[in-house]
């Protein structure tokens, strides 16, 4: 006789940790090329998709650490104005633009 896990019924969704996806992208990478890939998500019950996903994630995530940002001026509380805050931006809750267009976003 078989036991069911709470994760095997249908309509429960597993969730995973980050270490737990950044293990098995590492594992699964390690692998060499001859068909030994496909034991590691067997193993763990993972599909393939699973994977590529966390992969791309990784991967995005790595290129954002690594691109460079602009540094931001500080303000200057006693002098500033509310068009300093905005940096050139239109205002959320501003009407039609000085040219009589609506300004997109305005209400």
């Amino acid at each position: 006789m078989r036991v069911c896990h709470a994760s095997e019924i249908a309509g429960a969704r597993r969730s995973f940790t980050a270490e737990y996806k950044l293990r098995i992208v590492a594992e699964y990478h390690a692998y060499a090329g001859d068909g030994d890939k496909s034991a590691l998500p067997r193993r763990e019950g993972l599909y393939s998709s699973h994977i590529t996903e966390w992969r791309r994630a990784r991967d995005n995530a790595a290129q954002s650490a690594l691109a460079t940002r602009g540094r931001k001026t500080k303000v200057d509380p006693d002098t500033a104005t509310p068009s300093t805050y905005s940096a050139g931006r239109p205002s959320a809750r501003a009407g039609p633009s000085s040219d009589g267009s609506p300004v997109l976003g305005a209400r």
